[in-house]
């Protein structure tokens, strides 16, 4: 069935590989058909939402289960290699382009609206990214909303310098409320009940010491 209200939308919580809950999730709704006008996605969410974006059903488990256990693409090693916790290229060009080929054509032909979001190092607030044309410039967008903090190098989008949307907005309601959308559905990866706790993570002022905003 076609979720076509106007005022109904879908957000999708990042969290790394606990975003698997995500992936059966979004499994499901193609199942059964369920599509929504309004889509946004943080960290591992913009890349699960991507594939579910295509129609491309099992395609982001895949990922997160199947291609890890064959490729162990998280690791120390990589940081010494590519400079990040994982095997980007693997990630990011690699399975888009050989393993499983990520169909841009539906895509981009897709109707409904997708939005990823990153963190703007000049600014130190969040962006919320769209794009129906350029396939490279779909990538650089999930990755650079997927570059974690101290674990991941800075990726550029527009030659502007960005990391992991879901340092500024993990889970962005209040944005998908702003375009519009006050019916929400919310795929969260924590646990009932969870909250974060503050810190300060003094370590940033150091990593990070040409952008003062972030």
């Amino acid at each position: 069935m076609n979720i076509n209200t106007s005022n109904t939308g879908l957000v999708l919580e990042g969290g790394g590989l606990r975003g698997v809950f995500t992936c059966g999730v979004l499994d499901c709704f193609m199942d059964h058909g369920i599509k929504f006008p309004f889509t946004v996605g943080v960290s591992a969410g913009a890349c699960n939402g991507l594939s579910y974006m295509s129609g491309q059903r099992g395609r982001a488990r895949a990922s997160n289960i199947d291609l890890l256990e064959e490729h162990h693409y998280v690791g120390v090693k990589y940081l010494f290699t590519q400079g990040c916790i994982m095997d980007f290229k693997l990630l990011f060009e690699d399975f888009p382009e050989k393993i499983i080929p990520y169909d841009y054509d539906t895509y981009f032909s897709n109707p409904d609206r997708y939005v990823m979001v990153t963190t703007n190092c000049l600014t130190g607030k969040a962006e919320y990214l769209e794009e129906r044309q350029s396939s490279e410039r779909v990538m650089g967008i999930v990755r650079a909303s997927s570059s974690l903090p101290f674990v991941a190098k800075i990726t550029y989008v527009d030659e502007i310098p960005m990391l992991d949307g879901g340092i500024v907005d993990s889970i962005p309601v209040k944005y998908a409320m702003e375009q519009g959308y006050s019916k929400l559905v919310v795929v969260l990866t924590r646990n009932k009940g969870y909250r974060k706790k503050k810190s300060s993570m003094p370590l940033s002022k150091v990593f990070y010491k040409k952008y003062p905003m972030l």
